[in-house]
């Protein structure tokens, strides 16, 4: 085990070191990877139906698994191709039984 903060390494399951062994230590930090998307087209579709600008922000995704920022923008894209159009409730009246909106 390693303890960048401590600077310590403890061996906890392999047999003791003798002298003369090497040890190879690898360490990848952690950084969050932030990226912002637009889609122009949802922007002006939701402006022209009077939701303000246009611009909705959607929520921050955490996701570990995401290792770069293509990765992150094809995730970011794939959320506004979700949910970009707008939901417009809408009622109806009929003689046929069983449909719903």
């Amino acid at each position: 085990m390693f303890n960048f903060q401590e600077k310590t390494l403890r061996n906890s399951t392999h047999p003791i070191l003798a002298s003369g062994d090497v040890v190879k230590i690898e360490y990848y930090p952690y950084w969050p990877i932030r990226v912002q998307v637009k889609d122009s087209a949802s922007i002006a579709t939701l402006k022209a139906l009077g939701f303000g600008d246009g611009i909705v922000d959607g929520p921050v995704i955490s996701d570990t698994s995401i290792l770069t920022f293509e990765d992150a923008r094809r995730r970011a894209k794939a959320e506004i191709d979700a949910y970009a159009n707008p939901i417009i409730n809408a009622k109806f009246t009929t003689n046929k039984g069983g449909l719903h909106a």
